[in-house]
């Protein structure tokens, strides 16, 4: 009982750790992805929204890491220095993060088909696995 409840405390520290990760993935997804269309209305298209967001998302991003990383001023636009620097570490940063959840959700997998067969003892636990 007491092992179930410290494996369930842990995968839920996991799991606040890995949606604080997520949301900071999910800007470093749109700067790639800026990258990529060369264009902040081509990113905002591809998001569903507007392009003034897009831009409030990447301007806080910069305002966090206290360096510009697009050039505003150019049309169209381009990365600063900083940010041509930062664009092959991102693009390695989320791509191990993708292939993170792909383990991850293997691994829930596996665990759930496990655990449905062991009772109710550990439902907690497979209720958290599968939501991983």
């Amino acid at each position: 009982q007491l092992k179930l409840i410290e494996l369930s405390i842990n995968i839920e520290k996991i799991l606040n750790l890995l949606m604080k990760a997520s949301n900071q993935i999910e800007v470093w997804k749109l700067f790639l992805d800026l990258r990529h269309s060369g264009s902040i209305r081509k990113t905002a298209e591809q998001y569903g929204r507007d392009s003034a967001e897009i831009s409030r998302t990447l301007s806080k991003l910069e305002k966090e890491l206290k360096v510009p990383l697009l050039d505003r001023r150019s049309r169209p636009f381009r990365l600063t220095e900083t940010g041509e620097e930062l664009f092959p570490l991102v693009e390695d940063m989320v791509g191990r993060y993708e292939e993170l959840l792909g383990k991850i959700e293997q691994k829930a997998d596996k665990e759930s088909a496990i655990i449905k067969d062991h009772g109710p003892e550990y439902f907690r636990l497979y209720l958290t696995l599968t939501f991983l």
